[in-house]
């Protein structure tokens, strides 16, 4: 390799500098996300971090769909005019979601859905607010990643895991008012927003004639067709499995769900972070060679990560309850029960990481959907099973262990076919 060539990767803008300074912010952000959680644990009560965790729950499940995924299309975009005009409409698309989304919220409140009836009508506004906000971040998010400052989106999460967990912790310690949980969310990610205008130089939005948001929409239509639909099945399943905890158990057992989703979801969100490029490099090069040898390096690479959450993920099956206990405080030892029941579905979930990056290098990103459906009408079903029979909270939450594990298995299964399928464009 020519010796400039190697400079050049070295370089602190080079790739490798840029992989650096990721995986260190990604690291330090995560850590300041997982420390903030003993101390919440201990100021609020479960019933306060049930109410949270599923304001929060809708509100990562709006935040995702707000421009229906044609925002995706801005970063592969080649012509800058035809860049700034798809922000745009995204960018009015996302006030109207926006709109919608909140009216949703306020119905789940007027409704008391869940014990959210507690949450005062006026934080509705707050919530609108937080979906604006998440919209410019995930347009200029998309803006950076086209121009090739992914730094600067790393940099941003470092200061949004910071700033939430400093508000979430003095608010709790200064005020009794447990809606500063999500208010810092909100506020974590105004400061984001602010930090990603000023390293960067904010798109010129111009009004532009409905005419370009037709056009805009007919062609980049595909995309949001790809990926919409099976994230929002996904996400919902999320939001109502949350939803029935609370409705049928309490919003204090809601609290202990929560914290037990936040808690394996933290380790398991790093490595799929720090594993899924570099898998999806080697797939596309071995695509471009032979499918057989992708095949078996989709094979080696999951069963590789399988054993990998086995060895993190045996601790909580064996030490779940005191461990829960000892990080949390007593109050929480039942989350540690609910891990070791959702186990399972975790370990699978890791396990699968490779898949993902199948449908893409396939060009059947539609076959994401079937496991999604999958999952959502098993959740649906599973709460009209429990409207008319007698379920206690522990078979519940068995059930969600088998939803999850079964469709992350159809996940694996359905990209596994989609790449054998496939396997002669791959030659």
């Amino acid at each position: 390799m020519p010796i400039n060539r190697v400079k050049k990767l070295l370089n602190p803008d080079g790739f490798l500098g840029q992989a650096s300074k990721i995986a260190v912010l990604t690291i330090v952000g995560q850590l300041a996300y997982f420390l903030a959680g003993p101390i919440i644990s201990r100021i609020y009560t479960p019933e306060e971090v049930g109410l949270y965790g599923l304001t929060l729950f809708l509100y990562i499940l709006l935040c995702g769909g707000l421009s229906f995924f044609f925002d995706m299309s801005i970063s592969s975009t080649l012509s800058d005019r035809k860049a700034n005009r798809i922000s745009y409409f995204c960018y009015k698309l996302g006030m109207f979601s926006s709109g919608l989304g909140s009216i949703v919220f306020a119905i789940l409140i007027l409704l008391n859905i869940s014990d959210l009836g507690k949450i005062p009508l006026w934080f509705v506004l707050v919530f609108f607010v937080g979906l604006i906000i998440q919209n410019c971040i995930q347009i200029f998010n998309y803006v950076l990643v086209r121009n090739g400052n992914v730094v600067v989106i790393a940099e941003s999460n470092l200061l949004l895991n910071f700033c939430r967990g400093f508000i979430q912790v003095t608010g709790g310690f200064l005020t009794s008012v447990s809606l500063i949980l999500m208010g810092a969310e909100i506020i974590g990610r105004f400061f984001s927003l602010i930090y990603l205008q000023r390293k960067f130089a904010a798109l010129k939005l111009r009004f532009q004639n409905w005419k370009y948001d037709y056009v805009i929409f007919k062609s980049e239509l595909k995309t949001a067709v790809a990926f919409f639909p099976s994230y929002i099945a996904d996400s919902l399943a999320v939001f109502l499995q949350s939803l029935i905890v609370g409705a049928y158990f309490g919003a204090t057992e809601m609290g202990i769900y929560f914290m037990m989703r936040r808690t394996l979801d933290m380790p398991i969100a790093f490595i799929t972070r720090a594993l899924s490029d570099l898998i999806f490099s080697k797939q596309v090069n071995l695509s471009k060679t032979s499918y057989k040898l992708l095949k078996n390096f989709h094979i080696k690479i999951t069963a590789l990560l399988l054993l990998l959450g086995f060895l993190m993920l045996t601790p909580v099956v064996i030490w779940g309850e005191e461990l829960f206990s000892f990080v949390y405080g007593s109050d929480w030892s039942n989350a540690g029960k609910m891990a070791a029941i959702m186990v399972p579905g975790y370990l699978i979930s890791i396990a699968v990481v490779p898949s993902a990056r199948i449908f893409a290098i396939s060009r059947k990103q539609h076959l994401r959907l079937y496991p999604s459906i999958f999952n959502l009408l098993s959740t649906v079903f599973l709460s009209l099973y429990l409207y008319a029979f007698n379920l206690d909270l522990w078979g519940l939450i068995i059930a969600f262990s088998i939803i999850m594990s079964t469709h992350y298995l159809i996940y694996f299964g359905v990209s596994y076919i989609a790449m054998i399928n496939s396997g002669k464009s791959f030659e």
